[in-house]
Formats: structure tokens, sequence, C-alpha cells
């Protein structure tokens, strides 16, 4: 275009010499008419495929020359900016032998790495991608490397570039492809191997694409012929934002039933605050922002409100999470999973406070209500030796669940003995096929069975400690708010202290 200093036709294109021109965005988003580049850059013959460093202070380009209409080759050039224009280029000797060819640069933010293009008869055929490094900007630049077959072809591969994570992208026409020259992406495993990808569609076209650079990890441009106009054109791109969507399903714990219409409040890392709230089919469906921690509250009444904590952190492609959020009704016995005691005693074994910190955080979830803690033994012992050990460790749950802060006013210890048998359920029953659910665990039973292996299941069983809701001491507000304080004891008692 003019007013380019290339005047003469280059005997390799078959177009005029080229120029490096510059572009402005305005303050409405238009591109100003492109103006030659200021300084002593451009020649007469082809001067292009530039790389300028982060601080703009420096420009590494290719100049192709020729002599009565003889091709000398392409070599790369560096040239500072200087007193507002960029000054004379000088040139980069890679190879002893002048006569091959360099060309196109791309180089990593400390500038100590270089990735170009030559046609160095050792490459492996055509075009080829080499890299080159330095130990310091102002060393001279060390022996290149040939990059590998992973790379290269005995095709073309040129115009390598690089995006903000340090992948390699280039273009090809010797790997599988849609057309002509297609971009391809090239990252490095944990191993230093290569693996390559064709870009696909929209970035490349049946025609040819090439030269690819980023502006932003979402936004770049590229170059393409794909419009069929005569020379090639630059293309803007961008990437939609990475789709993440969470599909979840709130389930009654006790019949594994969904449950409809549960209000969740869900909250982000990211300042995200929103309410949601299932179908019939007790689903919801939201979409979530990348590098984001979640948490989402259920509440629903007659059941206890559940957390739950999700993130979307790494997560770079579209990406469906599916949910289960399980809920226990408020009437329901929950056993309280995996404590332990020491043998004929009531200390708490510390394997046991794991599911303890566990109910913890569900009182606190809960700072309404009130639960029983209740301890059950198999029948071997007496009767009143065994209500004395589950009471007990039943104290002991409660003294644990006190030393960690949960008032003792919500909270009673109840020993059963061996009077409450364990009632098989359907889960119990999947885990042991020897069971069937509804069955009552009792010593008749047991002693039924025919091996010692099953009867010590049965009493392990029997053995356990489990919580149950048995009133309400104070009321509170939707999603984590403030329990309003109960009412003084000097006054009438409130209805919201009723008993469930």
């Amino acid at each position: 275009r003019p007013p380019s200093r290339g005047k003469k036709i280059n005997p390799s294109s078959g177009t005029y010499f080229a120029d490096i021109f510059t572009a402005r965005l305005d303050v409405k988003g238009s591109w100003n008419t492109p103006q030659l580049l200021d300084g002593d850059v451009n020649t007469e013959y082809d001067d292009g495929s530039a790389y300028i460093t982060q601080d703009g202070l420096t420009m590494y380009f290719t100049r192709c020359t020729e002599n009565k209409d003889q091709n000398l080759g392409c070599k790369i050039y560096v040239a500072h900016f200087k007193d507002g224009a960029w000054q004379t280029g000088e040139e980069i000797k890679l190879f002893a032998d002048s006569s091959i060819s360099v060309g196109q640069p791309w180089l990593t933010p400390d500038q100590l790495t270089m990735y170009f293009v030559s046609d160095n008869p050792n490459g492996i055929g055509g075009k080829d991608i080499w890299v080159v490094h330095r130990r310091s900007r102002a060393s001279d630049w060390g022996v290149p490397e040939l990059l590998d077959t992973t790379i290269n072809t005995p095709e073309d591969e040129i115009f390598p570039t690089l995006d903000q994570e340090g992948n390699l992208y280039f273009a090809s026409n010797g790997h599988v492809g849609l057309g002509g020259f297609d971009i391809y992406k090239a990252t490095k495993d944990s191993k230093g191997k290569w693996h390559v990808k064709n870009m696909g569609i929209p970035i490349n076209s049946s025609y040819n694409d090439y030269s690819i650079c980023f502006i932003s990890d979402r936004t770049g441009y590229l170059a393409s012929n794909r419009n069929r106009r005569y020379g090639d054109d630059i293309f803007y791109f961008w990437k939609r934002p990475t789709e993440i969507l969470l599909v979840g399903k709130i389930i009654n714990d006790k019949t594994k039933i969904p449950v409809e219409y549960v209000d969740i409040n869900l909250q982000g890392s990211d300042g995200t605050n929103k309410k949601l709230k299932t179908n019939y089919d007790g689903v919801f469906k939201v979409k979530l922002n990348q590098n984001t921690d979640y948490f989402l509250i259920t509440e629903k009444q007659g059941y206890l409100r559940a957390k739950t904590s999700i993130s979307t952190k790494g997560i770079k492609n579209d990406t469906t999470i599916n949910l289960q959020i399980y809920i226990k009704p408020i009437n329901q016995i929950v056993k309280i999973p995996n404590i332990r005691y020491n043998y004929n005693d009531t200390t708490l074994r510390p394997e046991s406070k794991v599911a303890l910190d566990q109910l913890i955080e569900l009182l606190k979830l809960n700072p309404d209500i009130k639960i029983e803690i209740m301890a059950h033994t198999d029948y071997r012992g007496t009767e009143e030796y065994n209500m004395r050990l589950s009471q007990g460790r039943a104290n002991s749950v409660v003294k644990y669940l006190i030393d960690h802060g949960i008032d003792p006013k919500r909270l009673v210890a109840k020993g059963y003995g061996e009077t409450k048998p364990f009632v098989v359920d359907k889960e119990t029953a999947e885990k042991y096929p020897f069971l069937k659910p509804g069955q009552v665990l009792s010593q008749q039973f047991i002693e039924s069975l025919p091996s010692k292996e099953q009867q010590e299941i049965c009493n392990e069983l029997n053995r356990r400690t489990e919580f149950r809701v048995i009133g309400k001491i104070q009321q509170y507000q939707k999603f984590g708010g403030v329990p309003e304080t109960v009412a003084d004891s000097t006054k009438t008692a409130s209805p919201k202290n009723r008993e469930f």
C-alpha cells in the first residue's frame, strides 16, 4: 500500500516488496489509516514479520533482499526505538552459511529464547522451525537447534509465535489439516515432549491461515486469504467465555427421593451471591465462573440445612458439573459414622473426631436445633453394664461437642444400652447381602446366623452412636442470618421456642 518503499516485484512471491506499517485504535474502537513505520527499518526490499518486545523499545524483524533480480534470501534484524523513531536494523547472524535464509522471529518475554524459520538444508525439509538461546540480553545468540519431527515435517512450518502461557503456535502445510496452511498449537508435557493439535474451525479454514498472535488469553489476530481477494487479510478473533454449568439435584437422605422446591443460596469467592430453587424433580441449574470457589446452603422446611462446596479452579474447557446434595429430614435418626471408643471404655478414639467435627459444622449451620446423642451397645454383657457404658459414651460425645463451642443447652446425652437393636436399611443390606431391609438385629437373630463373622458384623452394627433432633431453641433467618435472641426466662415464653 502507498507510501511503501518497496517498488519492485519480489521474484519469489510475485508481489511488491513489503514494508512494516502501524495502525491505532481510536477511542471508539475503530482503526485509523495505517501509517508507514517511522524510522529507518523499512527499505526498498521486503521488510516484515516483526516482533516488538513488551517495553516497545526493541524490534526483531525479517528482511529479504535481492541483487540484480537475484534472491539473496532473508535474514533476521534487530532495531531499537530511539528519539521517537526506529533506528537502522542490525543483522543477527545465526548460521555461518550466509546463503541460508532465516526469518519470522518470535521471542520469549525475557528475550533469551527466539523461535524462527529457516530453509537450512540440515532441517527436516522445506521450511522448518528452529530455536536459539542466549544467557543474557547482552550475550551473543548460541547455536540454533532444530525442533523435532513432532513440530517439523518434510513440508513447510512457518510463523512461530507464543501465547501468554508459553505455548507454541505455528502454521504448516505438512500436518493433517483443513486446507493449505493451517495453524497448530504445540504444548510441552512434564517430560519436555511436544504435543501438537490443529486449532480447528473457525481459526482454520480451507484456505491459508497463519501468523496467529495473541493480545490476551482470549483475543488476538491472524492472517488468512479465506476471503479469496487479492493477497491476505488480517482477522481479529476472540474466544467466548468458558461455559461451566452446574446441574444439581437435592435428595432426601432417608428416602433417596428428590426434594422439590428447595431454596439454595450460592456464594462464590468472586462475590457471587445467588438465590436458587429446585424444580419439582429436585433439580437446579446455574452457570458458574472460572477460577472460583463456591459453597451452597440448602433451606427447606422439615429438613436440616446442608452445606456443600465446589470449585471451578483449573477448569479451562466447557464443563458440566453434576452434583447431588443429600438433605436430612428433621425427624430422621442419623447415625454418626466411624465413632470409635476404647474397648469396654467410654473414651473416644482419635479417629472419631473427623465425624464429630462434621456434626459440629452441621450444628453451626442449624443454630436453632436441639439434639439427643444416642449411644447403643450390642447384647453382650449385662443390661445394667451396657446401659451404663452407653450412657458414658453418649456423655463423651456431648463433652467433645461442648468443648468445641456447642451450647450445652442444645445437647442431651442418652444411653440406650442394648434396648434398641439396629434395623437394617437398604444401604446396609446392599453392603451385607446376608441381611434384608427391615431386619431387626436382635440377640435371637444374631445367634441364629451360621458364621461368627456374620454375627460380629451385626454386633458392630448394633454398637453405634446416633443423633436426632428433639426440639428447637431459637428462630433463625434464612441462609446464615444471625439467630434471634431467645426470650428472657422472666418473660412469657415465645411460641418460637416450642418443641417439634
